[in-house]
């Protein structure tokens, strides 16, 4: 689940930045003599409802990646479930402070930005002239 939570969201970041459209019109002033403001949304016709629902499904999937049970252990009279949340926790309580860093920098935290910045980038605006630059 984690791996197809991970391909998700590369698969959200490729998507939006293909499906990007330029302003077909390159208008650098605007009429009042401010600079000119656009959103990657802008002008996307489709894309405007696709990737926002790529978005929700990135978070649905990363969150029960995070949250759901990877092994089982049954012992005698325990019987202990992990997912990649309480393996960071275990670790922690066992001094593999370095390994539990690792599992939430890279399995927790590192997805959550990515997911926040896809997000932003997909809504921010910015300027005509810039809009070279930021892609």
């Amino acid at each position: 689940m984690f791996i197809a939570a991970i391909v998700m969201n590369m698969i959200v970041s490729e998507s939006m930045c293909h499906l990007e459209q330029k302003p077909k019109k390159r208008v650098l002033v605007s009429p009042d003599g401010g600079s000119v403001y656009v959103s990657p949304n802008d002008n996307s016709s489709w894309r405007k409802v696709v990737v926002p629902i790529l978005l929700l499904l990135n978070a649905v999937g990363l969150v029960l990646a995070i949250s759901s049970h990877i092994m089982r252990l049954p012992w005698f009279m325990l019987y202990a479930e992990f997912n990649i949340w309480n393996f960071g926790m275990f670790m922690g309580e066992d001094k593999y402070y370095l390994f539990s860093l690792m599992v939430f920098c890279f399995l927790v935290i590192a997805p959550t930005v990515k997911l926040i910045a896809i997000t932003i980038f997909w809504y921010a605006k910015v300027k005509v002239e810039n809009l070279d630059k930021c892609n």
